[in-house]
């Protein structure tokens, strides 16, 4: 299976609740560690950097939204979150 391919299922999968960014990085750690000894370190490595990348997008959108809310609670004059 080629990459558009895999990436036209991805984006056309059906739709459920995907879980929390730790429920999904759960599920992916699960599936990499079944495959993992057939893959190469470098192979692994690259994907435990792509789990990496996750997690790190994740900390940049819980961020965000905390940045968000703080701004809302200011403009309706009640400070920022506690």
């Amino acid at each position: 299976m080629d990459k558009s391919t895999m990436l036209a299922l991805m984006v056309t999968a059906k739709k459920g609740d995907p879980g929390d960014w730790e429920s999904v990085l759960t599920v992916y750690a699960s599936r990499l560690e079944r495959i993992a000894p057939k893959l190469t370190e470098d192979e692994l490595y690259s994907m435990l950097a792509i789990g990496a990348a996750i997690y790190q997008r994740w900390c940049q959108h819980s961020e965000s939204e905390r940045m968000t809310a703080e701004a809302l609670l200011r403009l309706v004059g009640k400070g920022p979150l506690q």
